[in-house]
């Protein structure tokens, strides 16, 4: 595609992980992005990126979505509040993640 899809929803959430926590960060993570595959047809993208050379580790985590319905029934899937539940309970984030929603508006995928 050589331009942005504008009728999608596109979230960037930044999720700031104390250093001893990062394994068990990355293992309910990613096991929630593969579920996230699975079940949920209308993500069309999610990637967790990890900051390279920090002292405070962060994962950037990229979506995209058909709509906002869509992101919605995410954020109010059992499967989102069980993981927010463990990272609370395992006390996995350093602070509140940073979540950004919008619409591209230019860019590329290869």
């Amino acid at each position: 595609m050589s331009s942005a899809d504008t009728s999608k929803v596109e979230c960037i959430a930044i999720c700031t992980v104390p250093p001893e926590k990062l394994q068990r960060f990355k293992e309910l993570a990613s096991a929630f992005i593969s579920t996230v595959e699975t079940h949920e047809p209308d993500a069309l993208r999610f990637q967790m990126v990890e900051e390279l050379d920090t002292a405070e580790p962060q994962f950037v985590m990229v979506e995209s979505y058909t709509s906002m319905e869509v992101v919605k029934a995410h954020a109010d899937s059992s499967r989102f509040k069980e993981l927010f539940g463990k990272f609370e309970e395992e006390k996995l984030l350093a602070k509140p993640p940073l979540q950004i929603l919008g619409k591209a508006v230019a860019g590329f995928t290869r």
